[in-house]
Order: C-alpha cells, then structure tokens, then sequence
C-alpha cells in the first residue's frame, strides 16, 4: 500500500516517506542505512518546524470543516486567527529549539548549563503552545449559541 507516502508530496525533499520509525519504508532504512556506509551522502529532512506546522495547519482545517455549521463566520475567523499565532509561535519556538540544540553541542562547559535552560524554557513553551492550540481546536467542536433575530 501507499503507506505514509503522502509525507512525500507535502515535503518532496526529504527521503523519508514518514517521520516516525515505525511508519514501514522499507527504502528510507535502505537509504538510511546506506549512509552509514558511505553509499550516499547529503540527505535531505524536513526541519521539524515545518512538520509540526503542518500537521497544526491540517488538525485545524479538519476541525474547522467538521464545526463550521456549530459557529457564524465571525467566530470561525476568531479561531482561526487564533490557530495561525499558535502555529505561528510553534514554528518559531522550534526554530529556536534547534538554534539552541546546535549551541549546546558546540559550546564550552561554563555556557551548557545557561544553554540548557534555555532549552528546557523552550520546551515548556512548546508545550503550553500545545495546549492552546487544543484547546483552540476543543472550543471549535463545541457548538455556539446564536439566538434567533
């Protein structure tokens, strides 16, 4: 079957046909493997900035179809204004995620603990960028009351 093949067409570049290591691809062990050894070289991944956007972006158009008959088009622009900043903040939170990783793997021993910290930060950002976005998608599912004109 197609598997997680559609990974392929939203994000061409990568070699990988999913992200997760138990999405069965037989080629991106191959390839993977292949690396190890010399046999290729320069393989391309998607930042996972770009992953996680998308599959914000996607969470929220599904909901929004599913709730679109629960709210008036006011409502709908409100939450998903609200959606884009979340996603918005992610992408740049994980940025900075990775800018912070890159530091810490080239940093002196006084800089790692203050490094560190700034990642944990990062994550706990992370994570309350998360539960906003749910809780976005939540208020979404519940219907709103429009009393009759």
């Amino acid at each position: 079957g197609e598997g997680y093949h559609n990974f392929h067409h939203a994000f061409q570049a990568d070699y990988r046909n999913g992200i997760r290591w138990w999405h069965w691809d037989p080629s991106k062990w191959w390839i993977g493997a292949f690396s190890l050894v010399k046999f290729n070289s320069n393989l391309k991944r998607t930042p996972k900035a770009s992953i996680e956007t998308a599959k914000m972006r996607t969470s929220f158009s599904k909901i929004a179809n599913q709730s679109e008959l629960n709210h008036n088009e006011s409502t709908m622009n409100t939450f998903e204004s609200r959606s884009n900043e979340c996603i918005s903040a992610m992408r740049d939170a994980l940025r900075y995620l990775d800018e912070k990783r890159e530091q810490l793997r080239q940093s002196s021993s006084n800089a790692r603990q203050i490094i560190v910290e700034q990642i944990a930060h990062t994550k706990d950002k992370i994570m309350a960028i998360n539960t906003e976005f749910q809780a976005i998608l939540d208020d979404m599912m519940k219907p709103s009351f429009h009393p009759s004109v």
